[in-house]
């Protein structure tokens, strides 16, 4: 897939700011708040790294899932 195409969905459904690192014909695009990043070489993605933040304790600050909390599952999963 083109990153050009994958950037704007990735903007609009995380509504975050993120961190472009560029290397010239290859770039890094990261979402730090969702953890995700997006390897691209010449405008094609290369690779995907999913993550998840933990806060001071150690516990994992897991995503919120709107369809979890639409159907009143409280946990969030």
């Amino acid at each position: 897939m083109r990153f050009s195409e994958l950037e704007p969905l990735l903007d609009a459904r995380l509504n975050e700011t993120k961190d472009r690192e560029d290397y010239g014909y290859w770039g890094s695009t990261t979402w730090e708040d969702s953890w995700l990043e997006v390897q691209h070489a010449l405008d094609r993605v290369q690779q995907i790294n999913l993550g998840v933040r933990f806060d001071s304790e150690d516990n994992p600050l897991w995503p919120e899932n709107p369809k979890a909390e639409a159907a009143g599952d409280g946990d969030g999963e």
